[in-house]
This record gives C-alpha cells, sequence and structure tokens, in this order.
C-alpha cells in the first residue's frame, strides 16, 4: 500500500524507491504526490533529512504471451553510478592518476580520465567506503585515504550542503560543531568562492552563488 517516507541522512531516492520494491524511481519520483518535492529538489538523488518522499502503491503489470513458449521480460531497472572528479592545487583536472575504490568490501582500481574523474557503478544499497591513490606525482598526501559517503550529499538550499561543497572544492568552511568560529569560517569560504568565480564578495551564500557553487562542484 501507499507510504509517506521520511528521508533520514544517507537516503537517495533510489535507495528509497528499491526498498520499497520499485526498480525504477522514476515511478516513485513523477507521482503527482510528488510534485512540490520535485520543484524544491530537482535532484532526486540529493534530499535532505526531513524530506518526505510519497510511495505509491504498486501495479500489477499484465503480459500476454503463447502456452507451451518461451517468453523473455526485460526489467527496465536503473543504473546507480558513483562519479568522483579530482582537481589540482591549480584548478586543473587530475589526469591518469591511478585510483582503489572501495566501497561496502568491494575493491575496483581506476585511472582518472582527461577529466579528472572515476566512474564506477555501484548498487543501490551502497553506503560509504573511501578511495586510495596509488599515483606518486600527487598534489596531496597520497596515504590518507579519502572517506565517501554515499547519498550524505545535503541541498545546496541548506548550510550543510553548502558547506560540504565547498569543503570538497577546497574551501575551509570550518567545523560545524564548533559554534564559536563556525560563521566566520564558513562566510571566509564563501568570499574565496565568490573571488575566484568572479561573483559579488559578500560572503552571503545567495542565489547566485548557490548557483555557481552547484555548478563548479556538479549537483
Amino acid at each position: 500500500m501507499s507510504t509517506r517516507y521520511v528521508v533520514k541522512q544517507g537516503d537517495h531516492l533510489t535507495r528509497i524507491a528499491r526498498a520499497h520494491g520499485f526498480d525504477d524511481f522514476r515511478i516513485v519520483w513523477n507521482d503527482a504526490e510528488n510534485a512540490e518535492l520535485r520543484q524544491l529538489r530537482g535532484n532526486p538523488n540529493v534530499l535532505f533529512p526531513g524530506d518526505v518522499v510519497f510511495v505509491p502503491d504498486k501495479e500489477a503489470k499484465k503480459e500476454s504471451g503463447s502456452t507451451n513458449q518461451r517468453h523473455r521480460f526485460v526489467v527496465n531497472a536503473q543504473s546507480l553510478k558513483l562519479r568522483v572528479r579530482w582537481l589540482d592545487l591549480s584548478s586543473k583536472p587530475l589526469r591518469d592518476a591511478s585510483v582503489i575504490l572501495s566501497l561496502d568490501g568491494t575493491e575496483t582500481r581506476h585511472v582518472t580520465n582527461g577529466e579528472g574523474q572515476i566512474e564506477q557503478p555501484i548498487n543501490q544499497s551502497a553506503d560509504e567506503g573511501t578511495i586510495q591513490f596509488e599515483s606518486d606525482d600527487l598534489p596531496f598526501d597520497k596515504v590518507i585515504p579519502i572517506e565517501v559517503h554515499v547519498g550524505h550529499l545535503d541541498p545546496v538550499e541548506t548550510e550543510s550542503g553548502q558547506r560540504a561543497r565547498l569543503d570538497a572544492l577546497g574551501y575551509d568552511a570550518g567545523d560545524p560543531q564548533q559554534a564559536g568560529d563556525k560563521n566566520l569560517a564558513f562566510r571566509s569560504a564563501a568570499e574565496e568562492f565568490q573571488c575566484d568565480n568572479g561573483l559579488t564578495v559578500d560572503g552571503k551564500v545567495g542565489p547566485k552563488t548557490r548557483a555557481k557553487l552547484k555548478e563548479v562542484y556538479g549537483c
């Protein structure tokens, strides 16, 4: 039966849909009951804790076929991919770097492409992992693994989503747990980002800064 699901940290629509028996998340996302959520978030895989997703009833699909014959049915399931891109200290793509991606106990090896990116199909239940660089010629300490949290990115309209994107782009947005200085650090990071991207430097993450932050980060 239909239900209203309250999003938790780490949820994304592909995972939510699969948990409720839908191989295609678009059946859930495009339901009329989710029109307001679609307008608010735009991206079905970047949700915020507390968002409410309407999950419709599953509809049985009927197919006709002759008896005593073999029939082939194809499930229109949507694949999920993890894409990660790196830039060097000059904001240029980090090309041809050897990378080990470990996700939920499974390791895969990659080499970053001309855009500094790797891409890996992942299971809808994939949650946490690490990325380890093997290349020697890197502009950072390759010994420290980079943590990966699938589905944990908050929308760009939220401060936590802005902070995560700024941090990932190399701007230190401060520690959200340290209320004493976090506003100053966050404002400073926003100002640096605005300066680097030709925006009005006011330290406020308004509509234009959010749009640019989303563009530069990629989502």
